[in-house]
């Protein structure tokens, strides 16, 4: 029976599940303020329909790091580095360059890997403005105005300002450059993300079209863990060969040490890889309807000498009456460092047709009370049952 929000944990809850430094993601799309329609998170979701390019992973909290820019609203000239025809005047920072010119702020390191928020007001003149946060440098779009960009640093270096060969005129002013802990899921290419859309019960999903929508996460080190939990509300459009809501995997796809997988139809079903292409493989052989929505939940466990033991999944809160596990290799070592794809495998096959409207990864064995509350919540956001 579907359980009333105010009996249900609240966001504080999930945040929880991770308290401890557990890794893994919690993906929320009731939360506007976790979607962006671009990868680089300038341009939020406001209404269904939009795609999404970035969502934000809500499982620490979105708590921004410290300040990394020391005096960013250019009272005076220090903390910054500036070559020839770039100057700090008037409260700003300033180019009117004919070539390449940079505006180095000291002090100020961005580590390849983790994601910042950089903000800034922008008065616009000519020319091509840049700046960069860890690598990849990034053209600063649009006209005069507050900017807001989301960045994942590529390699570990200082934060700069700078234009191109032919130079720029530009100034910014109130730079703000704030490290965002997460792992974080997007998609560069624009005619692959999902679109948010709210279902007959005012819910709200991502929506995935069978064909090229997906996401993915960079690489999430799971190498500490030998054990994993999987919650997700979800609903297929589709009847068609088994399709991926999430998985942990390389690249080039299943089959590498240490991933795992759960996918649609014939749920639950869940793949464990514990050797190199061994998989151990847990289904209903009376699977519900193919198209229902569903809360879906499972413990994962490569230590489990058992192998019915290694994937424990549930649908709506109960153990399927008629659940078969394939026959497998017993548990070994922990899980893999890997990006966790969303809706396609490797980012390229086994595209899911259909909804998710929720997604929390915890790299860490769960007790039956939070997976039970962990299933509460998802059902909340998909009412499933």
């Amino acid at each position: 029976m579907f359980m009333l929000l105010g009996a249900l944990p609240k966001d504080y809850y999930i945040n929880s599940l991770f308290v401890s430094g557990e890794q893994g993601i919690w993906l929320d799309p009731s939360d506007f303020s976790t979607l962006y329609q671009d990868a680089a998170g300038t341009t939020p979701v406001t209404a269904v329909g939009q795609p999404v390019g970035l969502a934000l992973d809500k499982r620490l909290g979105l708590a921004l790091g410290a300040e990394l820019v020391t005096n960013g609203d250019f009272d005076n000239a220090d903390g910054w580095v500036l070559q020839s025809e770039a100057s700090i005047s008037s409260g700003s920072l300033n180019f009117n360059a004919t070539a390449t010119r940079t505006a180095t702020a000291t002090g100020a390191s961005c580590v390849s890997g983790r994601w910042y928020v950089v903000e800034f007001d922008l008065t616009y003149t000519s020319g091509t403005a840049r700046f960069d946060a860890g690598g990849g440098t990034t053209t600063i779009t649009g006209s005069t105005g507050h900017k807001k960009y989301i960045r994942q640093a590529t390699g570990t270096n200082a934060f700069y300002f700078s234009c191109a060969s032919a130079g720029a005129v530009y100034s910014v002013d109130n730079v703000t450059v704030r490290e965002l802990p997460g792992n974080h899921a997007y998609q560069t290419t624009s005619a692959s993300r999902p679109t948010l859309q709210q279902d007959s019960n005012g819910l709200y999903y991502l929506n995935f079209d069978g064909t090229d929508d997906g996401m993915a996460t960079p690489s999430i080190d799971f190498t500490g863990t030998d054990k994993m939990t999987v919650w997700a509300g979800a609903q297929s459009a589709s009847t068609a060969d088994t399709a991926i809501i999430a998985e942990l995997s390389s690249a080039t796809g299943a089959g590498n040490p240490g991933s795992m997988a759960i996918l649609w139809p014939r749920l639950p079903y869940a793949v464990n890889f514990a050797l190199a292409g061994a998989a151990l493989a847990s289904r209903s052989t009376s699977a519900p309807a193919d198209t229902a929505r569903l809360v879906i939940s499972c413990a994962f466990d490569l230590s489990a000498s058992a192998a019915v033991d290694e994937i424990k999944p549930k649908v709506n809160g109960a153990v399927p009456s008629l659940l078969t596990v394939d026959a497998g290799p017993a548990g070994t070592g922990n899980y893999g460092s890997y990006p966790l794809y969303i809706g396609r495998r490797g980012g390229t096959t086994r595209p899911f047709n259909g909804r998710i409207y929720q997604l929390i990864v915890r790299g860490a064995a769960s007790n039956a009370g939070q997976i039970a509350a962990g299933e509460a919540w998802c059902n909340s956001k998909a009412r499933a049952y």
